[in-house]
């Protein structure tokens, strides 16, 4: 993608009064992979009480970002706490993340890459990259140039209120809600603190091979219930 092409591609994504930035995130992200020659791409949130996948370009992506969020680790939780780069070209012959990499391989990616979405010192989240094929990222400075841009964006949608009657990107996480949700109705019933609670689901979700949001629909359901012993019980 030719640099006149990826700056009037940021220059598209500039907030007006009447544009959404919740849509120009997801926008943005949908032409992420074309931009930096990569498979797919998502931006999720990480930490100050919001987490969660704001947008994938693809199933793939979403995947990855899921994975993540279960075993709490890949590039996204790295770039985030490292508040840097984070970059694995080749992610089959990699020992980097044990639990993460050999989920990711099986859904299809064989290098990812994370870069921070930060601005005065805090961190927002993560732009996750993934490739079908090992190899680097062939632009590293026109990937820090879109992580910018959604930084901007996500700074810009929680102050804002678009006429659809949305007041942020993040009301737009509905799937992450019900995970949210049934942490907190675990925290009551284990007498644990939120993000302890979090914890356990996500455990469960990947011990018994579901997504995180199967698991927690099944608790806001009650369906599933959690002993303090660990054990979870179906009824």
């Amino acid at each position: 993608m030719a640099d006149g092409v990826l700056a009037k591609l940021l220059a598209e994504h500039t907030v007006t009064d009447d544009v959404d930035p919740g849509e120009l995130v997801r926008r943005l992200c949908d032409q992420a992979p074309d931009a930096l020659d990569v498979a797919g791409a998502a931006v999720a949130l990480h930490g100050a009480g919001q987490t969660g996948v704001v947008a994938a370009s693809d199933d793939v992506a979403r995947r990855l970002e899921e994975l993540e969020r279960t075993t709490n680790e890949g590039p996204g939780t790295d770039a985030v706490a490292d508040h840097g780069a984070v970059a694995e070209p080749d992610l089959e012959h990699s020992s980097r993340w044990p639990l993460y990499g050999s989920e990711a391989l099986a859904a299809g990616a064989r290098a990812v890459f994370g870069l921070p979405l930060h601005a005065d010192g805090v961190s927002l989240g993560a732009l996750t990259l993934h490739r079908s094929e090992s190899g680097d990222l062939a632009d590293v400075e026109r990937a820090f140039g879109i992580a910018e841009a959604l930084t901007r964006l996500l700074l810009v949608a929680p102050t804002r209120t678009h006429p659809s009657g949305s007041t942020s990107v993040l009301d737009d996480m509905g799937e992450d809600w019900t995970v949210h949700q049934a942490s907190g109705m675990l925290s009551v019933q284990l007498g644990v603190l939120v993000d302890e609670a979090l914890i356990r689901l996500r455990a469960h979700a990947f011990a018994s091979e579901r997504r995180p949001r199967d698991v927690a629909t099944d608790i806001v359901a009650r369906r599933l219930r959690f002993s303090t012993d660990g054990e979870a019980d179906r009824s």
